[in-house]
C-alpha cells in the first residue's frame, strides 16, 4: 500500500475587533472555535 500523506491547510483570514488585521492560520475542519494567540488578541483590543 502506498503512504497516506496528510497536508496542512492554511487561510488568509481577516480578524476584526476594536482593530482589524489579516493572519494566515491553520484550517481545522474539525473544530468549532478558531484561537489566536494572546498578543495578537491584545494587539486587536479582544
Amino acid at each position: 500500500m502506498g503512504r497516506f500523506q496528510m497536508d496542512r491547510i492554511y487561510q488568509w483570514v481577516r480578524v476584526r475587533a476594536a482593530k482589524a488585521t489579516t493572519v494566515r492560520m491553520l484550517v481545522d475542519t474539525g473544530a468549532t472555535f478558531s484561537v489566536i494567540p494572546q498578543g495578537l488578541a491584545r494587539a486587536l483590543g479582544i
